[in-house]
This record gives structure tokens, C-alpha cells and sequence, in this order.
């Protein structure tokens, strides 16, 4: 379980690497409940690096967040992703490192300072799981905000919904358009924050979809 300071929809405002200026160059959301996260990170060039999707149990041990990855569209954050933080007023500072991958898939670790700020999310807050044939899902709600990812045998999909915006659909269609409510899926409320950590989903058969050109996002 994490405090309840956590609970809600942020928006990364900057990431700075290696002591880098601060920028940003993807909309990236994350929802986060008591004990449940989704987070999706769409790059503001097509060309850019492929969209991101992942979702799980979020631990707080009292000055860090742990992210335990149940659905990961890439496996990019295979290693251990945890972030230090503290508090700048209502932004909050994310600090850590990360393993990055180059196109020759060479792989190094480099630091990072992440702004977030929280978005207006009144409402109900809720992370259901979902089971069909042959794929699984996880939905959470906050509000008027809702992220919906789900994983099929080489298939990645994700749906975000917000207010006062566009439906965003990420991924296999047939997948990303997945939500509570849709006949051929079993939905159950989640309670707690024990669950097993799936393996990720590696690149291969979706890589072509993660690179389409996506519609920005962020507010």
C-alpha cells in the first residue's frame, strides 16, 4: 500500500538524464491506487523511441516507490524500477537510474530526475483484472480517468480514456479497445497489493504498432 499523498493521476512535467537540462519529449501518464498502477508513455515524434505501456503493484518503503511490472508491453524496465522521492511544494521529484537500450542493443545505466504533477481526477478509485481467452488485463480507474492495458500471446493493447479529451487507443486494435463492460472478458476487483509479477512481453510481433503515429495526449 502506498500513502494516501500518491493516490491519482500524474502527468510528467520534465526528465532530466545524467544531470542533463530538463525536457520532455514524451506525454506520459500515471495512475496510481492504494495499491495498483498504469502507467503509458506515447513519444511526441513518430520516429521517436516506441511507445510504452505497463502496469502492477506499486510498494512505498518510506523515501522510495517500488514498481512491480505484472504487464509490460517491452520489458524496458526488466530491471528493478524504483524511484526516490521527495517533494517540490505539490510537484513531486522522482530520482533513480535505469537501464537504456541503443539501437545496437548495447545497454547502459544512466541516472534521472523525473517532475510530476498531479491532475485533477474527483472520483471513484478503483483496478480490476481482466481474463479472456488466451489474454489478460488490467484496468484502473480514477475518476474520470481510466487506463485499460492487456496482453495477448504477442499482442499488447492499452485504451486511456480522460475528461474533456479524445479516447486514446495504443497497440492491436482488437486489444485497445478492451474495457469493463466488454462481453467476452471476466472482470474482478482487486484488494491489496499481492500479486505474482508476470514476465514481460518482448518487442518481436508488436514492435511495428509501437512505432505508428500516435495522437498527443497530455491536457
Amino acid at each position: 500500500m502506498v500513502p494516501e499523498r500518491f493516490v491519482g493521476v500524474w502527468l510528467r512535467r520534465s526528465i532530466s538524464i545524467n544531470g542533463g537540462p530538463a525536457g520532455e519529449h514524451e506525454d506520459v501518464v500515471w495512475l496510481q491506487t492504494p495499491s495498483t498502477f498504469a502507467d503509458l508513455r506515447v513519444p511526441h515524434r513518430p520516429d521517436g523511441s516506441p511507445v510504452e505501456a505497463f502496469s502492477g503493484t506499486t510498494h512505498w518503503n518510506g523515501t522510495s516507490l517500488h514498481w512491480d511490472h505484472e504487464l509490460d508491453w517491452h520489458g524496458a524496465f526488466a530491471d528493478t524500477d524504483e524511484g526516490h522521492i521527495t517533494w517540490d511544494g505539490d510537484e513531486m521529484l522522482e530520482r533513480g537510474s535505469m537501464t537504456v537500450r541503443n539501437g545496437a542493443g548495447y545497454r547502459s545505466t544512466v541516472n534521472y530526475e523525473e517532475r510530476w504533477t498531479k491532475a485533477r481526477s474527483d472520483g471513484p478509485v478503483v483496478a480490476l483484472d481482466g481474463v479472456s481467452s488466451g489474454a489478460i488485463a488490467l484496468h484502473v480507474r480514477i475518476g474520470p480517468w481510466a487506463l485499460t492495458q492487456c496482453r495477448g500471446a504477442a499482442r499488447f493493447g492499452a485504451q486511456l480514456d480522460r475528461p474533456d479529451a479524445p479516447t486514446v487507443h495504443i497497440g492491436d486494435p482488437q486489444l485497445a479497445r478492451v474495457e469493463p463492460g466488454h462481453p467476452a472478458w471476466t472482470w474482478t476487483e482487486r484488494v491489496g497489493s499481492s500479486r505474482a509479477v508476470a514476465s514481460s512481453l518482448p518487442v518481436t510481433g508488436v514492435e511495428t504498432v509501437s512505432k505508428q503515429q500516435n495522437p498527443r495526449f497530455s491536457p
